[in-house]
């Protein structure tokens, strides 16, 4: 009656076109399911992913891989549920939001090392969601919205609310090399692909913040300079992703 789900069976087929590459494939599927738990305290859940090629151009992987199905498959179940049982679907996703001791901080089914095992204590989410739905006034805004369309027939509102997380984890330490030369320009190779994720920006601040220290001198940004990435150099590199 509250809504809460005891158990969870998904059958899922992945179409990934005429071929299978590794960001449509396996690694898809493997990170979609490592993140379908998203906040949610399900205590039972089976779920069997199959990868099927098909006649249709070949599918790749852009960003959130795996991360943007599983929120709109798990979405889409408590949807399910709140209007099966004719409830708000967000006293549905509140009567199975994880209380913070089953809070992992690993992607549960998957994807990811476990960072601290036992669950993340001072894990927030409960009371955020308790304190946005305070301070938005949520439940007075969505009846105004209920008013609205039961007296409009053509134009229509909506309001909704929607938690979710985000898997994080470490990778082990990767190859760079720093170069100071006689200018006083700096010179910096690694094994990371710039993408537009800011990788130089982030790498150029880190070593600036600690040859300025060591060295007493004040080298601006705009003197450190990045060199093509080659795996001669730099071999063994793991995979540019995630943010990083």
């Amino acid at each position: 009656k509250t809504g809460e789900i005891r158990a969870l069976t998904i059958d899922l087929n992945f179409a990934t076109g005429a071929t299978s590459d590794m960001g449509m494939g396996p690694l898809h599927a493997h990170l979609m399911c490592g993140a379908l738990d998203q906040v949610y305290a399900i205590e039972n859940v089976m779920l069997t992913c199959a990868v099927k090629r098909t006649h249709t151009a070949t599918c790749t992987s852009v960003r959130a891989p795996g991360h943007f199905e599983a929120v709109l498959l798990i979405e889409t179940v408590m949807d399910y549920v709140a209007d099966n049982l004719g409830l708000a679907p967000e006293l549905v996703r509140e009567a199975n939001l994880k209380p913070h001791y089953q809070f992992m901080a690993t992607q549960n089914l998957g994807g990811g090392g476990v960072v601290q095992p036992g669950g993340v204590h001072g894990n927030t989410l409960v009371p955020l969601w308790n304190k946005i739905m305070k301070q938005t006034k949520y439940w007075e805004r969505k009846k105004k919205v209920e008013q609205f369309n039961a007296s409009n027939k053509w134009r229509k509102r909506g309001l909704a609310i929607t938690p979710a997380k985000y898997g994080m984890w470490r990778t082990g330490g990767q190859a760079a090399k720093l170069d100071i030369l006689g200018d006083g320009s700096v010179q910096i190779g690694t094994s990371g692909i710039e993408m537009g994720q800011g990788l130089h920006t982030k790498m150029g601040q880190a070593a600036l913040g600690v040859l300025n220290k060591e060295l007493k001198v004040n080298i601006p940004l705009d003197r450190v300079k990045f060199v093509a990435q080659n795996t001669h150099i730099y071999p063994h590199g793991s995979l540019t992703g995630g943010s990083t």
